[in-house]
């Protein structure tokens, strides 16, 4: 896993730089050993280089860093107790990003939330967090927001699976954030990259602002005659549109949701092409059609 650091291996590598740094060799556990200094490795943190005082260390094939330089750089309390010879590392506690609190069900018109809500207190560590999400989902119960992270808002459209939030990753990236080194999740219908928010938190530098978005997400069009075509039309339906993404040429490809119905059918897209006309709006939906999406109905081939 990319841009982990073991504390185990960063705790070895603190002992090695005070041994090899005293040159004295006692009776009491200090063993002299052969390492060798690789000012050819290089260390990143999410993708960033960073410059590191001391050179890693390589002996007996593992790789150690210093732990001093690798606490700062992850936030974390280093200690020397002399008398008991013993390095002490106070991991930082980890504050939730807010987000909102999502009922079990969904809701077709969900109250809009002025303020963001702080998930529950987690005291897993990144390493349990990792060893939970899955490789794997489908959608379960789809989730909308605008969200402002930084002063830049998107929309965000994510998947509530096993009670935890996923979003889309071309979705996080709308805001900034960088997925790289994360566990992601594909979503197994629409075959679509998704990213816990357990870990996505973990790359923010400020606590996001969401608000629930009471209609559909709207991707690529900005043409408010437009959005309001299509969204008259879809008032004379009893389904719920959670996106709708301008595909080009005044074609529109909407997901949706069958609330009636289970398993891969609750779920479909449906197109709708858009034609100029002599009305004040100036447009009106010339056809519509629905599709399954492409990972619905597919079967899984057993492994030998």
């Amino acid at each position: 896993m990319k841009n982990r650091v073991r504390w185990k291996a960063a705790g070895l590598s603190a002992a090695l730089m005070l041994s090899f740094a005293a040159g004295v060799w006692a009776d009491d556990g200090i063993q002299k050993v052969e390492a060798y200094l690789r000012k050819d490795f290089k260390v990143t943190l999410n993708g960033k280089k960073q410059n590191l005082e001391h050179t890693p260390l390589v002996y007996n094939g593992f790789s150690y860093l210093p732990v001093r330089e690798m606490s700062r750089l992850l936030g974390a309390e280093i200690t020397w107790d002399e008398a008991g010879k013993t390095i002490g590392i106070i991991r930082p506690t980890l504050t939730p990003a807010p987000t909102p609190a999502v009922s079990l069900r969904p809701s077709q018109t969900p109250p809009p939330v002025s303020t963001p809500t702080p998930l529950p207190s987690d005291d897993r560590d990144l390493q349990e967090i990792w060893d939970a999400t899955p490789t794997e989902m489908k959608l379960e119960q789809i989730v909308r927001y605008q969200v402002t992270y930084q002063g830049r808002p998107a929309s965000w459209l994510g998947n509530v699976y096993n009670g935890t939030i996923f979003v889309r990753v071309e979705d996080a990236a709308l805001s900034g954030l960088t997925v790289s080194g994360l566990k992601l999740t594909q979503e197994k219908l629409t075959e679509t990259p998704y990213v816990s928010i357990d870990l996505l938190r973990t790359h923010m530098t400020e606590q996001p602002f969401f608000q629930t978005e009471p209609g559909p997400l709207v991707y690529g069009e900005t043409d408010p005659k437009k959005i309001e075509v299509i969204k008259n039309y879809l008032g004379s339906y009893s389904d719920i549109t959670h996106e709708i993404r301008a595909m080009g040429n005044n074609t529109y490809r909407l997901l949706v949701e069958y609330p009636q119905f289970t398993g891969d059918g609750k779920w479909s897209y449906r197109i709708l092409t858009l034609s100029p006309n002599n009305t004040a709006n100036g447009w009106y939906i010339s056809s519509a059609s629905s599709s399954s999406l492409p990972g619905a109905f597919k079967t899984s081939t057993p492994t030998p």
